[in-house]
């Protein structure tokens, strides 16, 4: 009896600034010389830095394809692809677990990459999901704005209370825990 091969998860995951989108395109990168054939997806709102790229904080960037949800991704997954990366998991529904681990289970190699929490430091359900199915989970740090010590939270600096508002430096400053809990503390003051 022959044993199909499965793929694996992997998963980039942190606050905002701190290299998660960078470490995706180094993985694929890594992959594409190796001769793999790897198809790339971002969330159709994530227009920050251009369409049909996903463009890091330092300027690398990728071509991809821009996807609503889940349904979006597989019906546009060609037969030979090897690797299917997905930036900006946050910004999906859970159905993404389900089709991450689909891929995975025949053959084919995920690359992820979003927020862990929101900005009022509450937990992404997918990224969430996507940790607990991945194999290999890479969890980075920004420097905290406010002290410089490793930043895990993503404050927002305007009042907007939806937990989906695509943004980079014009919303978003990184802090470590104790920073993040301070400027809470004080907003809520206001």
């Amino acid at each position: 009896m022959k044993i199909k091969k499965a793929g694996h998860i992997e998963i980039f995951c942190g606050c905002m600034f701190s290299g998660k989108t960078t470490h995706l395109i180094k993985r694929i990168a890594q992959l594409k010389k190796s001769g793999a054939k790897i198809q790339v997806f971002n969330f159709h709102l994530d227009e920050r830095y251009g369409k049909n790229n996903i463009i890091s904080h330092d300027g690398k960037k990728i071509k991809c394809e821009m996807a609503k949800n889940s349904t979006d991704i597989l019906k546009h997954i060609k037969k030979d692809t090897d690797v299917v990366a997905i930036d900006e998991i946050h910004f999906f529904n859970k159905n993404l677990v389900n089709l991450c681990t689909k891929l995975a289970d025949n053959g084919k190699i995920v690359l992820t990459s979003g927020l862990d929490k929101d900005a009022f430091g509450k937990p992404f359900e997918t990224a969430t999901l996507i940790m607990a199915e991945a194999e290999y989970v890479k969890k980075v740090h920004a420097k905290c704005e406010l002290c410089t010590d490793k930043a895990s939270f993503s404050y927002r600096t305007n009042e907007d209370k939806n937990t989906i508002s695509v943004g980079a430096k014009d919303k978003y400053i990184p802090l470590c825990r104790n920073c993040f809990n301070v400027e809470y503390k004080n907003r809520s003051k206001k």
